[in-house]
């Protein structure tokens, strides 16, 4: 990890190198630490405790860097700089102030990379074993307050590189304001340039959140049909898209878009494969392991697997998401309400889970995805033995 674009040169040999976590360890002698992830599940009663339960590896790991981004946004590396309590009540308040929770949990331990710096930040000048004069004091407009506050500790430290080092560096490095014309330049500029004067907000660049792909491709295909309707365009191909090279959203898009009458092109000729059967399964299995995981019922839901149309499958993960359960979902019958009878209670035992597994199939449409869904099934029945279900090794098998 580099901790940029903080860089030093030594005063004798000239040497330019990046400060990074290794340098910082070797140069203050930082003491070795250790960091358990697994730890990262010990907080109870969290937001997240139902997402450990059906997907604990996943789940670690998005709260291991949702961790660190709050770590990297203090100056101390203390959780005792996150004041919540200044916040409104919400969502957003009660997620910040269970990362606080879990941060004060671990008892002082840091990722690898961010304990040489919080050693660095108690250390005094005298500390150091050499000398590491900085090339740029100025923060990057794209530093984060760790870094910021690491490079005046720094300065403090050790001051900067001579003049001339500093000079001859600036001019080797390319130029952040490349001749790019039309309103990508200009937002490249004024990305690049931090010290630019600020302008009036309006409509040149906006930013919408969606939930997931099929809320995005449903606004993307509403806001290009408004556009065609008031005028501000006058063909749809003066519209340019950033889409992901992901098969399925590309697919579920120009679904849309062909819906509203506009035309795309420039997709891939040949989507990426979609393993429809192992998705089912894997979700089914999450969902089964746990009903409350939520994500992995919206994924089921909307499956193409599924005995029932994509606008049906769209419509239930909104209820669900919106009200906790589906107006549409009680309204289906025959194949898919025996479907989703399967869904409310988790499988307790592997012959359980074995006669949940095997009503799903037989509820799908046939075709060759629920032939692939039967396969997989299959696959899964030598490790559903015994008296205890092995999870990791189901999940692992599915996939």
């Amino acid at each position: 990890m580099r901790l940029d674009p903080l860089e030093t040169c030594h005063p004798l040999t000239g040497a330019v190198r990046a400060i990074t976590p290794s340098l910082l360890s070797e140069t203050y002698l930082s003491p070795r630490t250790t960091w358990d992830a697994d730890r990262l599940s010990a907080l109870a009663d969290a937001p997240w405790s139902s997402s450990l339960l059906a997907a604990p590896e996943a789940t670690r790991s998005a709260l291991e860097s949702g961790l660190v981004r709050v770590m990297r946004a203090t100056r101390r590396l203390d959780p005792e700089e996150i004041d919540v309590e200044a916040m409104p009540e919400g969502r957003a308040r009660t997620h910040l102030g269970a990362l606080r929770a879990l941060w004060r949990e671990l008892d002082g331990a840091l990722p690898e990379d961010l304990a040489p710096v919080a050693h660095a930040l108690r250390c005094e000048a005298g500390d150091a074993l050499e000398p590491l004069p900085l090339l740029d004091p100025g923060a990057c407009a794209f530093a984060d307050p760790i870094e910021t506050a690491l490079a005046e500790r720094l300065a403090d430290h050790h001051g900067l590189a001579a003049e001339e080092i500093r000079r001859a560096q600036a001019a080797r490095r390319p130029s952040l304001t490349g001749e790019v014309h039309g309103a990508l330049g200009r937002l490249q500029r004024g990305l690049a340039e931090g010290g630019a004067a600020p302008v009036a907000r309006d409509a040149g660049v906006q930013v919408y959140g969606q939930r997931g792909p099929v809320e995005e491709a449903d606004f993307a295909a509403a806001m290009i049909a408004r556009m065609l309707d008031d005028g501000t365009v006058d063909r749809p191909r003066d519209i340019g898209l950033l889409a992901p090279a992901d098969g399925p959203w590309l697919g579920r898009l120009a679904d849309r878009l062909s819906e509203a009458g506009i035309p795309l092109s420039g997709a891939p000729e040949t989507p990426a494969t979609r393993d429809a059967a192992g998705e089912a399964m894997t979700a089914l299995l999450h969902v089964l392991r746990s009903p409350g995981a939520a994500v992995a019922l919206a994924g089921l839901l909307t499956s193409p697997l599924m005995p029932w149309p994509r606008e049906i499958g769209d419509r239930m993960v909104r209820e669900v998401m919106e009200r906790g359960w589906s107006g549409a979902a009680s309204q289906l019958d025959g194949p898919a309400e025996d479907l989703l009878r399967q869904l409310r209670r988790p499988a307790e035992s592997p012959a359980q889970l074995m006669a949940k597994l095997a009503a799903v199939a037989e509820a799908l449409p046939p075709g060759e995805a629920a032939d692939a869904f039967r396969q997989r099934l299959n696959g899964l029945r030598p490790l559903a033995t015994g008296e205890d279900l092995d999870w990791p090794a189901l999940l692992a098998r599915a996939e």
